[in-house]
């Protein structure tokens, strides 16, 4: 996958609905389990892979709204881990789980706030 594939636009851009996929590694850290979406080089933590992945769900969904907010969505796109998580994606070590988290987003217009449509938001 390249990082210009992380998003597919589904609709028509008066939905402004998102699909995104991206590479993600799941692993214990300390206490908690972390979820990194590498793609985005955005994280999400919880007590379980569980809690850990819904997290994750939740910092890209308002990463991806605050920047639409501010006309820039592209700004997800231009994020990305250091080449070594890559590497680790590709070969997991011992405890490491790789694998792709799937998503739709559906970005909530707000009175007097634009919307980078999607047809709009090109990766770089």
């Amino acid at each position: 996958m390249k990082s210009n594939e992380i998003f597919e636009n589904e609709s028509t851009p008066k939905d402004n609905v998102y699909r995104l996929t991206l590479r993600t590694l799941v692993y214990p850290a300390h206490d908690q389990v972390v979820a990194y979406a590498l793609d985005t080089d955005l994280m999400g933590a919880g007590h379980d892979e569980d809690e850990a992945i819904e997290t994750l769900r939740q910092t890209i969904r308002v990463f991806l709204e605050d920047a639409a907010m501010r006309g820039t969505p592209y700004d997800l796109m231009k994020r990305q881990a250091h080449s070594s998580f890559f590497d680790r994606w590709k070969q997991p070590p011992s405890g490491v789980e790789a694998g792709y988290l799937s998503m739709t987003i559906r970005l909530q217009k707000h009175q007097g706030v634009a919307i980078c449509p999607p047809r709009e938001l090109k990766c770089a």
